[in-house]
Formats: structure tokens, C-alpha cells, sequence
């Protein structure tokens, strides 16, 4: 279900990519701006629920007034899996990052993100 939430916010931010055109556009909150820069795929029409995640397919880029850079990629929905990545940019280098999965099943769709690229459960202590 935060899967839905986390596609919501990013809907309500950008623009779905057709057939190769790039779209930018500006954000009213924080006077940045978010572009896609590559557009993605044409998948097969998949009948699941994730279908409804597929405008989150490919990457993203959000540049801040104040230097700071959002990238994200996204890979096209399968019938069951969609894998991310984000990274988070500081004056050209990398402050954090994190990968996601959502996955749907018979228990319903969900995101699983893995903040700095470790699972919590993989930290000692």
C-alpha cells in the first residue's frame, strides 16, 4: 500500500514520458525543477497492479534552488516486481542513496526500500 502512496507524490510532481518525448516542468513547493531524461519503454499491457505504477518506468531528475539533486530510476513493471534506485546529490557527489522494490502478490502491492543499500536487518547491533 506505501507503494500507491509513494506513486501519488510522485504523480502529483511529474509528467508521464510517450513514445521518447522528454518533459520538465517546475515544482511549486520548493522552486525546483524535475525533468525526465530518458523516457521509457513501451511494455506490453500487463493487467496487474502494478500497470498503474508503469508512469514511475524510467529516470528521473530533480535539481533544488539550493544545488541539491534527486535522481531516480525506475524499471518498468512486471506482473509481480518493479526495482528502483535513488541517489541524492551534493555539490556533485553522492550523499545517500537508496533501492527499492515493490512487489505485488496475493497479499497486495507493497514497497520495501533499502536505505543506503542495507537492509535494516543486515545491521549489527
Amino acid at each position: 500500500m506505501r507503494a500507491l502512496v509513494v506513486a501519488a507524490l510522485l504523480c502529483a510532481g511529474f509528467a508521464s514520458p510517450s513514445d521518447g518525448q522528454v518533459v520538465s516542468g517546475s515544482s511549486h513547493a520548493s522552486g525546483g525543477s524535475e525533468r525526465i531524461i530518458g523516457a521509457h519503454a513501451a511494455a506490453s499491457h500487463l493487467a496487474g497492479p502494478l500497470d498503474l505504477l508503469g508512469f514511475m518506468a524510467g529516470c528521473w531528475r530533480r535539481d533544488s534552488s539550493g544545488g541539491a539533486v534527486l535522481e531516480e530510476i525506475y524499471t518498468s513493471p512486471s506482473a509481480n516486481l518493479m526495482l528502483g534506485l535513488s541517489r541524492y546529490l551534493r555539490d556533485g557527489r553522492a550523499v545517500q542513496y537508496e533501492f527499492s522494490r515493490i512487489t505485488s502478490d496475493s497479499a497486495g502491492v507493497e514497497l520495501f526500500p533499502i536505505p543506503g543499500g542495507r537492509h535494516p536487518s543486515m545491521d549489527s547491533g
